[in-house]
């Protein structure tokens, strides 16, 4: 029910370069391990499996129940196939842990009917989960709609009547798109595009499989909406430069490198036998 603590271990595993759908999976194989080991407690003295994974397992299922754990086995399965449908992968992952934290105390069918027989529900003795734990630290109140119209209608924001200046890089079109709030068309374009050629009033593309077929025409009408001016954007077969997704893996991966052969570095590694580096990122 940590869902802070389940937020921060899986964002430092996609800093990592961590797969959305690798880590889902992984976590529907331990939910499975420790459903067996729950079901079958004889694995535990199985030498076959290694130590480490039976001991750790053990102590889990003593913590869970069969309920519990059949309730994650089926959030997990439903969002694995969601992130790999999603054309935000990493958001949907924190979201499926997200959804699997709220439900982690919720109580069981067989239990809620006995408290709600039992009257205790009216004695508030039911527990309370993290979605409800959540509301009350952080209350959420409502205005009621207006009785009749304003006399005159509210001025409009002053940035919705200025055009972003016209981009000048590939990179200040993303911006654009990132202010103008179209995160499906943003992520399209970080992991599933590849820029041929930039020049101004056109840019040239080839879209991966995952991209629509609209993504032309929504960049196109966007650029006119937000810079005010006509640009021709082109879908070509030619191959392109590497996703901007890509591109950011690549620098990070090249930077932990860089990282690691440092002459401090190695010289630590040679005074300290045996000794090994990692390097951990941190966002701004």
């Amino acid at each position: 029910g940590d869902i802070k603590a389940a937020l921060q271990e899986v964002r430092a595993l996609h800093l990592l370069g961590g797969d959305s759908t690798i880590i889902l999976q992984e976590l529907l194989d331990l939910v499975y391990w420790i459903t067996c080991l729950k079901v079958t407690p004889h694995l535990k003295n199985d030498q076959t499996w290694p130590l480490t994974d039976r001991t750790q397992g053990q102590t889990i299922a003593d913590q869970l129940s069969l309920g519990a754990l059949s309730r994650a086995w089926q959030v997990l399965s439903k969002g694995y196939e969601e992130v790999t449908r999603s054309p935000l992968p990493t958001q949907a992952a924190e979201m499926v842990l997200i959804r699997l934290a709220y439900l982690s105390e919720f109580p069981n069918a067989v239990d809620l009917a006995n408290l709600i027989q039992n009257g205790s529900s009216q004695s508030g003795t039911i527990p309370a989960s993290p979605a409800r734990r959540l509301a009350d630290q952080q209350p959420i109140t409502f205005s009621p709609p207006p009785t009749s119209l304003p006399s005159t209608p509210p001025s409009p924001l002053p940035e919705a009547s200025v055009p972003h200046p016209s981009p000048t890089s590939f990179d200040e079109v993303l911006k654009i798109v990132a202010t103008a709030r179209e995160p499906l068309l943003y992520s399209y374009l970080m992991q599933d595009v590849h820029l041929v050629s930039f020049e101004a009033g056109k840019i040239e593309l080839r879209l991966n499989e995952r991209a629509p077929k609209s993504l032309a025409d929504d960049l196109q009408k966007l650029l006119q909406r937000t810079v005010n001016e006509n640009w021709q954007i082109v879908l070509s077969s030619q191959t392109g430069n590497n996703t901007i997704s890509e591109q950011k893996l690549q620098k990070k991966q090249q930077t932990e490198a860089d990282s690691l052969n440092h002459p401090l570095v190695q010289e630590i590694l040679t005074t300290f036998p045996g000794a090994t580096a990692s390097v951990t990122q941190h966002d701004n």
